[in-house]
C-alpha cells in the first residue's frame, strides 16, 4: 500500500514552487524618497548601495541632499524602509537603506543621488549599477559590478574597480589604480603614477601636461592611444601581441631607443620610473599633446 505522505509531500513541493514562481513574477513596488541632512566641512562620505547606480556631485548648498530611489518586493516593505543617514565619530557620513526586517531580499534595489557642498574622501559601493562622482577630493575608493565607473575633476587618489563596465577619468590630480572587465578606458588629463587594466576594451588615455609617469596601462582585444606632454621622465614601453606600434609623438625630449612593428622603447631626457603600454589583438598609437 502507497504511503499518502509521499503524495502529499510531493504536492506540497509542487504547491510550493508554484506560489515561490508566482511572487517572483510580481512587480516590485517602487518609491522615490528624500532626505536633507546638515554638511559638516571637510568631512568623508561612505555610501553602501544595491543593484542600483551611486552618483555623488558638489553643489552650492549649505546641506547635504540625499535622494534615493527604492524597489522592494511589496508594498509593506517598501513602507518600511527607507534612507539610513549616520555620521561616525570622526564624522563621515554613511549612507545607506535601512531595510525592512534589517535586510534586502532578492531583486529589491537602491540608487542614490546625492549633493553635498564638499568632500574629502569617499568610499561608493554597489552592484549592477553605475559609480559617478563629480567634483570631490580625498582618496576615492569605488566598486561595483555590471556597472560603469565616471571620475570627474577629483582632487585625490582613485582606486576604482568594475566589471562589464566602462571606466572614464577626467580631470584627476592623484594616483590612480583603476581596473574593469569588458570595458573600454577613457582617461583624458590625468595625473600619475596611474594604473589602468581593462579586458575587452580600447583605451584612449591623454595625460596631463605635468604628469611624469610611471604609467601602467594594460589591455586586451583593443587599441591604445596615448597623448603625453613633456613631462614624462623614465623610460616607455609600447607592446603589442597581434598589432602594430605606430609613435607620432614630437618635441616631448625623447628618443627612440628601438621601433619594431609591434614593439617600441622611448627614453626620455629625465630619470624617472619605467613604464609600460601592453595590449593583444590591437594596435598602439603614442602621440604628443597639443592642446
Amino acid at each position: 500500500m502507497t504511503r499518502p505522505t509521499i503524495t502529499l509531500r510531493l504536492l506540497g513541493a509542487g504547491l510550493c514552487a508554484c506560489f515561490l514562481a508566482a511572487c517572483a513574477a510580481l512587480p516590485l513596488q517602487e518609491d522615490h524618497r528624500q532626505l536633507a541632512i546638515p554638511h559638516v566641512n571637510g568631512s568623508a562620505l561612505q555610501v553602501s548601495a544595491a543593484n542600483g547606480n551611486v552618483e555623488v556631485r558638489t553643489a552650492d548648498r549649505r546641506d547635504v541632499l540625499i535622494e534615493a530611489r527604492i524597489r522592494a518586493s511589496s508594498a509593506d516593505r517598501l513602507a518600511r524602509s527607507g534612507i539610513q543617514a549616520e555620521r561616525s565619530a570622526d564624522g563621515r557620513l554613511e549612507i545607506s537603506v535601512d531595510w525592512a526586517d534589517g535586510r534586502r531580499v532578492r531583486n529589491e534595489s537602491a540608487s542614490f543621488q546625492i549633493l553635498i557642498p564638499d568632500v574629502h574622501g569617499v568610499s561608493v559601493s554597489t552592484s549592477n549599477g553605475r559609480i559617478s562622482i563629480s567634483g570631490l577630493a580625498g582618496p576615492a575608493d569605488l566598486r561595483t559590478s555590471n556597472g560603469a565607473l565616471s571620475i570627474e575633476g577629483h582632487d585625490g587618489p582613485v582606486s576604482a574597480r568594475s566589471s562589464n563596465g566602462r571606466l572614464t577619468l577626467e580631470a584627476v590630480t592623484g594616483e590612480i589604480d583603476a581596473t574593469t572587465t569588458n570595458g573600454r578606458i577613457r582617461a583624458h588629463d590625468i595625473m600619475t603614477p596611474a594604473t589602468l587594466r581593462s579586458s575587452n576594451g580600447s583605451v584612449d588615455l591623454r595625460l596631463d601636461r605635468e604628469a611624469t609617469g610611471p604609467l601602467n596601462v594594460r589591455t586586451s582585444n583593443g587599441n591604445v592611444t596615448l597623448e603625453i606632454g613633456s613631462a614624462l621622465t623614465g623610460e616607455l614601453e609600447l607592446a603589442t601581441s597581434r598589432g602594430r606600434v605606430q609613435v607620432d609623438a614630437e618635441d616631448v625630449g625623447m628618443r627612440l631607443r628601438s621601433l619594431e612593428r609591434n614593439r617600441a622603447v622611448l627614453a626620455f631626457d629625465r630619470p624617472g620610473a619605467a613604464s609600460r603600454i601592453r595590449t593583444s589583438n590591437g594596435n598602439i598609437r603614442l602621440v604628443s599633446r597639443t592642446r
